[in-house]
């Protein structure tokens, strides 16, 4: 059996939609690139399953209620990163 390092990651429903869209785009721009040159290597296809993974990973994860402070005049939420 190997050994791997992992990581653990909160976040909320927005930041859910945020994390699958960019991984959505990020598999739909392999996914053209993939088409384009025609490369259909076992690494590109590869990639290719891995996005795909991730991305239903995220997609997938069930949502859990968690206590929080209310925010504070010095926590501020930002809408719109442009």
């Amino acid at each position: 059996m190997a050994t791997i390092t992992t990581f653990a990651l909160r976040f909320d429903a927005q930041t859910k939609s945020v994390i699958v869209d960019a991984l959505s785009d990020k598999l739909r721009s392999a996914e053209q690139q993939l088409v384009a040159t025609g490369e259909y290597s076992e690494e590109n296809v590869g990639y290719l399953n891995f996005l795909n993974q991730v991305k239903n990973g995220v997609l997938y994860t069930q949502p859990e209620e968690t206590e929080v402070e209310a925010p504070t005049p010095t926590t501020e939420v930002v809408d719109d990163l442009s």
